[in-house]
């Protein structure tokens, strides 16, 4: 199992700016899921305001697929009434599941193929216009 370490991610803005997901712990489930997270501590000093990464990771056991699942939760904080408070969520929910024997080339192959549809044409218009498919 890798250690958790820093994940830097690009925002979308002009100037784009990295943040940094800081590790905030990893534990194993009794099932044996592994349940790690990170948080976003770039430039905002309120939990309220800080996005965060999780992911939980089942391994392959008895025929049946491995798990992973990465969600990131990106926080809109506004002020109201003078107050800083979050009036709106926005939710990245990945989830791949390989067959159980899954060889080294075919995780690389579905690694590529999820990486490369996050950054395709259609990928990054439908999720920045909300365009549907027709």
């Amino acid at each position: 199992m890798s250690a958790q370490a820093n994940v830097i991610l690009a925002d979308g803005q002009g100037t784009p700016v990295n943040h940094t997901f800081e590790p905030n712990g990893s534990f194993a489930n009794a099932d044996g899921t592994i349940k790690s997270a990170w948080v976003d501590r770039t430039g905002a000093s309120l939990d309220v305001a800080r996005a965060v990464l999780r992911e939980d990771h089942k391994p392959s056991a008895a025929g049946v697929r491995e798990k992973i699942r990465t969600v990131i939760e990106i926080p809109i904080v506004e002020t109201v009434n003078g107050v800083q408070v979050r009036t709106r969520l926005h939710v990245i929910d990945f989830e791949i599941r390989f067959d159980p024997g899954s060889l080294q080339a075919e995780r690389d192959t579905v690694a590529a193929y999820a990486k490369n549809l996050a950054a395709s044409t259609y990928f990054q218009a439908k999720v920045k216009t909300g365009e549907r498919t027709w």
